[in-house]
């Protein structure tokens, strides 16, 4: 991530994948380092949870910039799953994608409904703190 970017991160994430995982990008320039880092967290999290509870067979993550900041999506098409049902069995995954993108001003959204598979989109807008040139993580997850 902190070498050769988001995309190159994520295409490791779904080279990795046991299932048939692709990965789209669109006009994606290198965001700040903590942009970066949350979505990467967010897309690894959302592809992790598709294998592990979603029975699908396969999964397109999308990621892309435009004027307006960058999106990332995970979309598989597995069984789905209640929201409400799952709101109140969920684990930590949702929890820390929700707070990683909060600390940069952005959101993650999660849509799904039994027997239609799952989306989860996660958005961060441009923002004056985002606009800065990319930073530099260092091993501990910092902003150097």
């Amino acid at each position: 991530l902190t070498d050769e970017g988001l995309a190159a991160a994520l295409r490791s994430v779904v080279a990795g994948s046991v299932l048939t995982t692709t990965l789209e990008t669109y006009g994606l320039t290198r965001p700040p380092a903590r942009v970066e880092a949350a979505l990467y967290f967010c897309g690894m999290e959302a592809v992790q949870n598709a294998t592990k509870h979603s029975g699908a067979g396969a999964v397109v993550v999308r990621v892309y910039e435009d004027s307006h900041g960058w999106r990332l999506t995970i979309t598989d098409d597995g069984t789905g799953f209640d929201q409400v049902e799952a709101a109140a069995a969920a684990g930590t995954g949702l929890a820390n994608m929700r707070d990683r993108l909060d600390a940069v001003g952005g959101t993650v959204e999660v849509a799904s409904m039994r027997s239609t598979g799952t989306t989860v989109t996660a958005v961060v807008p441009r923002h004056d703190e985002t606009e800065t040139a990319h930073e530099t993580l260092s091993s501990n997850g910092q902003v150097a």
